[in-house]
């Protein structure tokens, strides 16, 4: 019988959730907020501290609230694209900016300005559903459980942009009429031209098949993929991202902000930040994010290792002041050598960090450093590489782009004499 345990939530841990003693012994309770008082039921024991779900709120905390989402609730079986709706918004904002302030004084920063913004709901601009196979035939959106791969049907999500909101019921009605295999999953993308669909399948499937999708109001692009091959089934434009003064031909499934406004900000951050630099490196670039509004002020050499989006880039920006190089910066970073040929470099990798290509920063001769990370735990440990080389810390943005969930963007300015 598993063991109930009650007890007071002393505080939020590193990852929102709460934290608690019992018997001497530390208590992770997930959507749980700092003063509850609760009883939990005990589902493991992991690195000497167990491991609960929340079986009563006998009293909340001051820093609870009500969730707004249908499919948020304080139990483990319900669907995991947000943890902390159940934060008030002063608990969820103190929550962020700790975070910021505690990254920035783990990687040994403390004496430089912070700034955190906070980005409302319903600003996300891309999706990834999991495809639910229906009992009666057809296919449901589903999302995954918190901490699982179980899916949770959905037919709303209140994180998404206004567009991407109003085209969910049509997909969602279209699909009750098609049948794809288990393990399929859909990703949709907000863009100025319209919604963009890439389904990605675990075998191939007929074109056919997915003609009502892309006969849906605002489909601009419906694409398929599956092992390594993406076919693009049908485009009512071409989808493109405005990227300074440069119009860049979006690869179905290529990576982007989270939302536009965040791009935004971050852009911006990097323009001003960066300002007078006159040779920059962009590492991990993607589709030029902000390789192509640094052409402004600077001479942009782009590295990135996906083989679509660097071909957008190329094609979308050719001159004497732009580069563009396909190159796996995890396997193969740039290394001194070749850094010394820049003033100034912007870094922003994956969630895994950059931890080889900062290694390197720290060794080359790089005087300046735009560093954009969505994972707080990587950026300590590449913001480290670069203090204990002289880098100092000159500004820093926290965004809070992912509401409603632990995830944080830090992006930050490094210089070194």
């Amino acid at each position: 019988m598993p063991e109930l345990l009650t007890l007071s939530i002393e505080r939020l841990g590193g990852l929102g959730d709460g934290m608690a003693t019992h018997g001497g012994v530390t208590v992770v309770v997930p959507k749980s907020a700092a003063g509850d008082f609760l009883r939990v039921r005990v589902t493991a024991r992991r690195q000497g501290a167990l491991l609960a779900e929340i079986e009563t709120v006998l009293a909340p905390g001051p820093g609870r609230a009500a969730a707004p989402c249908p499919h948020y609730a304080p139990h483990a079986d319900h669907c995991g694209g947000c943890s902390l709706q159940h934060l008030s918004e002063t608990a969820y904002r103190e929550f962020k900016r700790t975070s910021l302030s505690e990254a920035l004084r783990k990687a040994g920063f403390t004496a430089a300005p912070a700034e955190m913004v906070f980005l409302s709901a319903a600003t996300r601009r891309r999706v990834t559903f999991t495809l639910l196979p229906r009992g009666e035939g057809g296919t449901q959106l589903s999302l995954l459980q918190s901490n699982s791969h179980r899916p949770v049907p959905v037919n709303a999500c209140l994180l998404l942009t206004p567009a991407l909101q109003a085209f969910l019921p049509g997909l969602h009605e279209t699909l009750r009429g098609i049948s794809l295999p288990a393990s399929a999953g859909l990703q949709l993308t907000d863009t100025a031209h319209g919604i963009d669909l890439l389904f990605r399948l675990p075998a191939a499937a007929k074109p056919a098949l997915f003609a009502p999708i892309a006969a849906l109001p605002s489909a601009a692009r419906v694409s398929v993929a599956w092992q390594d091959q993406l076919h693009i089934i049908a485009e009512t434009v071409p989808v493109t991202m405005h990227l300074g003064a440069f119009d860049v031909k979006l690869p179905p499934g290529a990576f982007l902000q989270p939302t536009a406004e965040g791009q935004q900000r971050i852009t911006d951050f990097v323009l001003r930040e960066l300002a007078g630099c006159t040779r920059v490196a962009d590492l991990f670039a993607g589709i030029g994010t902000y390789s192509l509004p640094l052409l402004a002020q600077a001479r942009v050499h782009a590295f990135e290792g996906d083989a679509a989006m660097t071909a957008a880039l190329r094609q979308a920006a050719k001159g004497e002041t732009f580069r563009a190089t396909r190159r796996d910066l995890f396997c193969n970073p740039l290394l001194p050598a070749e850094l010394n040929a820049f003033d100034a470099a912007v870094i922003n990798p994956p969630r895994a960090g950059a931890r080889a290509q900062c290694g390197e920063i720290a060794r080359s001769r790089v005087k300046r450093v735009a560093m954009v990370s969505c994972n707080p735990a990587t950026f300590v440990r590449d913001a480290t590489l670069l203090r204990q080389a002289g880098f100092r810390l000159q500004s820093a943005l926290g965004l809070d782009q992912f509401t409603w969930s632990a995830h944080l963007e830090i992006i930050a300015r490094f210089d070194r004499n």
